[in-house]
């Protein structure tokens, strides 16, 4: 099977750099590296290392969101087996073959990735995970699980080092048959602004629904987060996207009906706000909350375009 590396950047030679070094030096190289920059940056072939069985494609996709700079890539990619990659990861050696083999075996596997670790990375205190799972955050951490709330919870522990099954993928790191796509209802969510935030769920939730347990993660495909550039601050926007977002989510996509676990929502919207306030005191964060909550009451918005509206125009 023929792999295209989909890579979606913006403004970051060095990191695009280190990543496409990272690939040439694979085990197996891929066929296909496509670079979708949304940064106005004017790439070409010669600024990145180079091997006789990979070829490049460039897209200028200026102003384009993550989401949409990652179906811009789908589309332009060849092959049967697409991998989505963040520009800012290190890859294992073995990382393509190990694609390979996981989307070649005959078990209904439609997608694969792997957990991703920040280089700075610090264990969360247990008080902190059981708060969590109080307020419907966190599960037991036995999969990549999306919860009643909406939230989105991942392997850890002891199980990390198994293949577990997965309702979602990290955006970051994953890979899945370009045969995926083939279903109407599977697509990726190009009405999600700027950094995009919960495509990895949305997509993970929509190819579950679509071709069943088909969703795996692979302790072989575990890669390392290094950002070389800042990663960005909380912003107004950054904040009404987070609780918008998730409302549409949750309502509209994950329980579509009367049915839908409210108080589980509302639990999950309680920790969304402790989060955001602890990451950012001050009285302009919890405004925002504010503004996001009246928002949802007043609106009931039905679609991420109708969420833009008010992250962005505000």
């Amino acid at each position: 099977m023929k792999t295209s590396v989909i890579i979606s950047t913006m403004n970051r030679p060095p990191s695009l750099l280190r990543l496409a070094k990272n690939l040439v030096a694979q085990d197996l190289i891929p066929n296909e590296v496509v670079v979708v920059e949304a940064g106005g940056f004017s790439w070409a072939q010669a600024m990145l290392p180079d091997d006789p069985h990979m070829d490049y494609i460039f897209i200028d996709a200026k102003d384009t969101s993550l989401s949409q700079a990652r179906e811009l890539g789908r589309v332009s990619a060849k092959n049967e087996i697409l991998i989505f990659l963040d520009d800012d990861v290190i890859l294992p050696k073995s990382y393509i073959s190990d694609v390979i083999k996981a989307l070649s075996a005959d078990d209904g596997t439609i997608g694969v990735g792997g957990a991703y670790r920040d280089t700075g990375h610090v264990q969360k205190k247990g008080w902190k995970t059981a708060i969590g799972r109080i307020l419907g955050i966190y599960s037991n951490g036995q999969k990549n699980k999306i919860l009643k709330s909406g939230w989105a919870d991942y392997v850890r522990g002891p199980v990390a080092s198994e293949v577990t099954s997965a309702d979602w993928l990290f955006g970051c790191n994953w890979a899945v048959k370009a045969q995926a796509f083939q279903d109407e209802n599977v697509k990726i969510e190009t009405n999600l602004a700027r950094w995009s935030f919960l495509e990895d769920v949305i997509l993970g939730h929509r190819l579950v629904v679509a071709h069943g347990d088909c969703l795996k993660i692979i302790p072989s495909l575990g890669v390392v987060h290094d950002p070389m550039t800042t990663s960005g601050e909380i912003t107004p926007e950054t904040v009404r996207m987070r609780i918008v977002y998730r409302y549409v989510f949750w309502r509209h996509e994950l329980h579509n009906d009367d049915t839908r676990p409210k108080l589980a929502y509302f639990f999950g919207m309680l920790a969304n706000t402790i989060l955001m306030v602890t990451q950012r005191p001050t009285f302009g964060v919890l405004g925002q909350c504010l503004r996001s909550y009246k928002f949802i009451l007043s609106n009931q918005p039905k679609s991420y375009q109708e969420c833009n509206d008010f992250i962005f125009k505000i």
